[in-house]
């Protein structure tokens, strides 16, 4: 929690350990028992805190202003949305809703290549999956932000379909099965390459861009 009197208002600093006297020690175990609510210090014997703690902390007040840690990750959904204490299911949510797009793109977006056409599906739908992952970036809310995650899982999967359908067409029967195996090796080393990016871009927002960006363009080229 942020504390007013304690922290810094311009510019607060994460210390998950400022409160070290050996009574509160004891008393709690991790740092995340002091994210959602304060706590009375005056049931604590012998409490040693700094000063500013106990004018500033009352009995069980919710926490509504928190300091992050971005040693790991400068910039999540967490931070951007506020996705703790009672808000934290929502970070859940957002795989599931993106997951639930995947599911609904496949039956409602899967019949499109034979509506289109195999090329025109292609880039109809890979213009999709990159307009509302770029999007989500600029999503003012969570809410906002689940519905752009669900319509990019509706064409992810959609564009994927689109691309195996087109390219099966184009091989001779042989080749079929080595082509389906091709195409899924070249995923698992997509995942691989976006794992790594993750690793080394620890901003969600400009690792998004990166993902999403050259997606869109290359459809144009």
């Amino acid at each position: 929690c942020f504390v007013d009197g304690c922290d810094d208002p311009i510019d607060p600093e994460y210390k998950a350990d400022w409160l070290n006297g050996t009574a509160l020690n004891s008393l709690l175990a991790t740092p995340r028992a002091w994210r959602c609510n304060y706590q009375d210090f005056d049931t604590i014997p012998n409490a040693t805190t700094p000063e500013c703690a106990y004018k500033n902390y009352t009995v069980n007040a919710t926490c509504h202003n928190w300091i992050f840690d971005k040693s790991v990750f400068t910039r999540t959904i967490v931070t951007d949305y506020l996705l703790v204490c009672d808000e934290s299911w929502k970070i859940t949510f957002g795989s599931f809703i993106t997951m639930l797009g995947v599911l609904l793109g496949a039956f409602f977006l899967g019949p499109l290549p034979d509506l289109i056409g195999r090329r025109t599906s292609v880039v109809v739908l890979g213009t999709w999956m990159a307009a509302f992952g770029i999007g989500s970036c600029f999503a003012p809310n969570f809410d906002a932000f689940a519905g752009l995650r669900f319509l990019t899982g509706m064409g992810g999967v959609a564009v994927l379909q689109a691309l195996i359908i087109w390219g099966l067409e184009a091989q001779a029967p042989v080749m079929r099965i080595k082509f389906i195996c091709l195409i899924y090796c070249f995923q698992s080393i997509g995942n691989l390459i976006s794992g790594l990016l993750a690793y080394f871009i620890r901003d969600w927002i400009i690792l998004q861009l990166c993902l999403f960006v050259p997606m869109g363009t290359m459809h144009f080229a």
